[in-house]
């Protein structure tokens, strides 16, 4: 089983459907889901509220609950309560730089092409995880 540290859920035009179809078959591939954000507690219960997502993500992980520390440090703590192999799924440098075995860059969020350099695939949907053999 891997654990998949997502921080690019929502796209621009995703639907609650697309999320959820998306998260429901992830879970039959028998992964854990994992939510680990840059974002404060409020926008983080606003995406969780918009598209039910804590019936999909076994843990939530928002900077703010850190005092803003470092996804790098966050980490830490999702490898001590799931510990596992991970793949990252982000939009950020901050994401793509976990020591995760696999990292999967996201061009539709707010990061640039420069910051996703190091990725293993990048993706232009958050479908398109689906199609990426890794994720098998």
């Amino acid at each position: 089983m891997r654990i998949l540290i997502i921080n690019c859920v929502y796209q621009e035009g995703s639907t609650g459907k697309i999320v959820e179809c998306l998260a429901n078959e992830l879970k039959k591939r028998g992964h854990r889901l994992v939510f680990l954000s840059n974002c404060k507690r409020a926008y983080m219960q606003a995406h969780d509220m918009e598209f039910g997502l804590n019936r999909f993500f076994d843990g939530f992980f928002c900077c703010e609950d850190y005092d803003f520390a470092p996804k790098s440090e966050i980490f830490e703590r999702i490898q001590e309560e799931f510990p596992s192999s991970y793949i990252a799924v982000g939009d950020r440098r901050g994401d793509i730089n976990l020591p995760a075995d696999f990292r999967i860059g996201c061009l539709y969020g707010f990061g640039t092409t420069e910051e996703l350099d190091l990725a293993d695939v990048l993706i232009n949907s958050i479908e398109e995880l689906l199609t990426i053999p890794n994720i098998d």
